[in-house]
């Protein structure tokens, strides 16, 4: 019946379609009606906006998928997509994250955040977020910094990965690394294996990006001298003092002494 009325383009009909998008008891009634009326070029922001706070899950994936090209013309729907970021259904917060890089606006950009800092994040919607950062990556990566000054157990290996890719797609779009992540590496609250972690993340982020990294050498001095007592403590684990030797060795402007320092680290 959908592919009938599709080829037919029965917009006589277009009352009765909006009416059952919103009132019809089955949802796949509704979903149907949704579909015909967008592919009609006649649903309407406030059909959209009504079926964004839909009940039912299967109405809202399409619902939020339809938002696509309004999102960043429409502050209702907009905002409606931004409602379903912490919804219960990880499948509509998936969808509401890939939908909301259409959209330039700050509250676009906190909405992201909110999702990269929570504490269910799995890779998918870590994916999502990077794929909608495009606009956002420096906001993103804020709150995730504020998030690791707060909480030293925030940084789990996934969202050291995701940061990493928020910090190369925010140098992309001109924002310097350096100037992100200075606060946190110098917060003394966060323990010196964490500004570690973070530190290798950062230099990471420049050589995804392609930046010069001798760049970072200003913010990453002050973890100099901690990260070469680290190196020649046989104390710590191999993979700590690895980390300190990366750090020390990526001060490339440093002169002679950290070389020196390196090399008796072979002895």
């Amino acid at each position: 019946a959908q592919r009938l009325i599709l080829h037919r383009k029965a917009n006589g009909i277009q009352q009765k379609l909006a009416t059952m998008a919103s009132r019809d008891k089955n949802p796949f009634a509704r979903i149907h009606a949704l579909s015909i009326l967008d592919a009609l070029g006649h649903l309407s922001d406030e059909s959209l906006a009504a079926a964004l706070s839909d009940p039912d899950q299967g109405v809202l994936l399409v619902a939020v998928r339809l938002s696509e090209t309004r999102i960043a013309e429409s502050t209702k729907i907009l905002d409606r997509v931004i409602g379903l970021v912490d919804h219960e259904s990880p499948s509509i917060t998936l969808e509401a994250a890939l939908m909301l890089g259409q959209s330039d606006s700050n509250a676009a950009g906190e909405a992201l955040a909110r999702i990269g800092t929570r504490p269910n994040l799995d890779h998918w919607l870590a994916d999502a977020i990077v794929s909608s950062a495009s606009s956002h990556a420096e906001t993103i990566s804020a709150h995730m910094l504020s998030a690791t000054s707060e909480d030293p157990n925030f940084l789990t290996s996934s969202r050291l990965d995701l940061l990493q890719r928020l910090l190369a797609t925010a140098q992309h779009q001109g924002q310097p690394i350096s100037d992100l992540a200075e606060a946190t590496l110098a917060s003394p609250d966060l323990k010196l294996d964490s500004r570690l972690r973070l530190a290798e993340c950062v230099i990471g982020a420049a050589r995804a990006a392609k930046s010069d990294v001798s760049s970072l050498s200003k913010v990453l001095r002050p973890l100099q001298k901690s990260a070469q007592n680290i190196a020649a403590d046989t104390q710590q684990s191999e993979l700590t003092r690895c980390r300190a030797v990366s750090l020390i060795g990526v001060n490339v402007d440093a002169g002679d002494a950290e070389a020196e320092f390196l090399l008796s680290l072979l002895n």
